[in-house]
């Protein structure tokens, strides 16, 4: 949820904004709710932003829930 492709390395050949696209597709083809929560301990403004992003949807799959883990 907090991550960036272009914040991967080239050739970790990954996509975790894709992988979350992906979710919320089938989450909403299978017409359930969808929740999640960030992997990486980040506190920087860049990670919370794209936390907000991937929670928002304009396809009506938003998130119902989030869970922020490892808040000191």
């Amino acid at each position: 949820m907090e991550m960036k492709d272009g914040e991967q390395p080239d050739n970790a050949n990954c996509s975790p904004e894709g992988l979350v696209r992906q979710v919320k597709m089938a989450t909403k083809s299978a017409g359930i709710e969808l929740a999640g929560e960030n992997a990486l301990e980040r506190y920087d403004s860049g990670a919370y932003g794209q936390v907000l992003a991937t929670s928002r949807s304009d396809s009506s799959n938003a998130l119902s829930a989030f869970t922020y883990l490892r808040l000191n």
